[in-house]
């Protein structure tokens, strides 16, 4: 299984390697191998990353650092996540993706199986913007929109297609939102999160998430 990490200093500058921030991505990675020996760990981040991690001594943790980044017309200043969902639409395997953030203390095998999974189900109304919000009314897709997301600090695809397809159209999301100037990153996790839950709701996919918090219909939460 491909496991993935994304790191991108978006500012390229070095107080950006907080302690505890780094010592967190360390730690992910760490745990996840102890637990899944056998699994590919990759890492993408930029040049200034690698360099910081190969000075820590860490850079050997990841079977594969690539150096990445795009080039696609988003502000990264809000949409701070696009390098991450550019990545999702470039895979070709079932994978992992996780957050810098996130701690696996077990083994996670019995769950990697043939439904999506994500960190937890969330409700997002008062929070995201909604059909509405005057931004949200000019978006070229025209959908009527749900107010509750998915939180993807963790995500497993069984199937590269719906992953694919799920981030070009965030991608598209995002494009359009920074053409729009759009005032903060409330509209990242309405590009991300919260369109992967219309997708998979309206598509009738299966997904678990790996924390438990709620449950409608067929869908299952996972106590860990």
């Amino acid at each position: 299984m491909r496991i993935i990490w994304v790191l991108e200093n978006i500012h390229n500058d070095r107080n950006f390697y907080s302690k505890f921030n780094t010592l967190l991505l360390l730690a992910s990675v760490t745990l996840w191998k102890k637990n899944h020996p056998k699994d590919y760990t990759v890492l993408y981040c930029d040049e200034l990353t690698k360099e910081t991690l190969t000075l820590a001594g860490a850079i050997h943790l990841w079977h594969e650092v690539i150096i990445y980044t795009h080039t696609l017309p988003i502000k990264r200043h809000i949409f701070w996540a696009c390098n991450k969902v550019k990545v999702i639409s470039e895979q070709k395997e079932p994978f992992v993706i996780m957050d810098n953030d996130s701690l696996v203390f077990k083994p996670f095998d019995e769950y990697l199986k043939d439904e999506i999974i994500v960190a937890n189900l969330e409700v997002g109304k008062g929070y995201y913007p909604g059909n509405t919000d005057k931004f949200i009314k000019r978006l070229s897709k025209r959908v009527r929109w749900q107010q509750d997301s998915l939180n993807v600090s963790f995500l497993y695809f069984p199937d590269p297609a719906i992953s694919k397809d799920y981030a070009n159209w965030s991608l598209e999301l995002m494009e359009e939102f920074s053409k729009m100037n759009v005032p903060n990153s409330q509209y990242l996790i309405f590009a991300e999160q919260l369109l992967l839950r219309w997708i998979l709701d309206n598509k009738k996919l299966k997904y678990k998430s790996i924390i438990s918090t709620y449950c409608y219909g067929s869908k299952l939460t996972i106590s860990i």
